[in-house]
């Protein structure tokens, strides 16, 4: 299965569909930071450029190797090094601003978009291992026993080191949120939804790379389970509903975070496409494998229109001008997320 696509033009495709989007939320951010004197949306979209880059590593990490480019090592530093960057910044404008309203809401807003993109980059050390073993004869006695599924406990430590990445961010996230929305300042609230929202994409993520390193070990469940696309599934409905509630009850200054929240739950199921095309072409169920690859797409057409409706309602009402223009970031991010979910399958059975 995986030899079929070893082309250049869909290596090509899925590279430039992730850089085209780093490239939109990079200038577009920067277009509202400096241009329309847009502050928060400006610095959340320059911020989304490093989830998207780290997308563009996830499928440059993957495909590359098909071109003859090695080594490939240098792709998930470089995803890396843009999510601690980012991460930092958020960090700095907590430090600069901790009474400034728009520095607080920004800092969580930044400060949780780098977790995201450090949890993406960490996709990449898993099918960096993936992409060695099966395109290549192993060469040695545990390359042997990952090819022929037997489990050691060197496969174990590497499976539990790389979702401990994601896992610690995740924790992270989520003990600033709750600090932040006890708090009796509506910045804080304001910024801790968003964070947990964030915080929530992270443990999404956590169950993702679990199940791609499990596979990378070729000792994926040994019974047809589910549980980890539920998993993923329920971190992006929670974010729904609660972005909801939030635009909903609250309203005013709290609408951009209830719909940043809805846009990130699209982002969480954008990601259960990839869990699904795991479970599919590993279980060799053809239909979920060809379904998966339209999840991001769905998620990205439903982020569009509400961004529209968005726009079209901003002008009776500027903190929908603020919220579109997140769920039209997040959109992107959607799209970029198709680059990854529509990677080329590996069946170990074909070694």
């Amino acid at each position: 299965m995986f030899k079929d696509y070893r082309h250049k033009p869909y290596s090509f495709l899925l590279r430039l569909i992730t850089l085209s989007m780093t490239a939109f939320t990079l200038g577009f951010g920067f277009y509202l930071l400096f241009g329309r004197d847009s502050i928060l949306p400006g610095k959340f979209m320059i911020a989304l450029s490093s989830v998207t880059f780290a997308l563009y590593t996830v499928v440059a990490s993957s495909m590359r190797p098909e071109e003859g480019v090695s080594p490939i090592w240098p792709f998930p530093v470089m995803g890396y090094a843009a999510g601690w960057a980012v991460t930092i910044w958020g960090i700095t404008i907590l430090a600069r601003f901790p009474h400034v309203a728009l520095g607080i809401v920004s800092g969580h807003l930044v400060f949780g978009v780098g977790m995201i993109a450090i949890c993406i980059s960490t996709i990449s050390m898993t099918l960096i291992d993936w992409i060695h073993l099966f395109v290549k004869q192993p060469t040695t006695s545990r390359q042997a026993d990952k090819v022929a599924g037997r489990g050691s406990k060197y496969a174990y430590i590497e499976i539990w080191s790389l979702t401990s990445i994601p896992s610690f961010f995740a924790i992270v996230g989520f003990v600033y949120a709750i600090v932040s929305l006890c708090l009796p300042s509506p910045a804080q609230q304001i910024g801790g939804d968003a964070l947990m929202a964030q915080s929530f994409v992270c443990l999404a993520l956590v169950f993702l790379i679990h199940i791609l390193s499990k596979q990378a070990n070729n000792i994926y469940l040994k019974r047809f389970r589910w549980r980890y696309s539920i998993y993923i599934v329920g971190t992006g409905t929670i974010n729904i509903i609660w972005g909801i509630c939030v635009a909903a009850i609250k309203g005013g200054s709290f609408i951009p975070p209830g719909f940043g929240m809805i846009g990130l739950g699209l982002v969480c199921f954008a990601v259960c496409g990839k869990a699904h095309r795991v479970i599919g072409s590993w279980r060799n169920i053809p239909d979920i494998d060809f379904l998966a690859s339209y999840f991001p797409i769905l998620t990205l057409v439903a982020g569009l229109l509400i961004s529209i409706v968005l726009f079209s309602t901003s002008l009776t009402n500027p903190n929908y001008t603020y919220a579109a223009y997140i769920m039209s970031g997040l959109s992107c991010v959607c799209l970029s997320i198709f680059g990854i979910v529509a990677l080329p399958s590996v069946d170990a059975s074909g070694v």
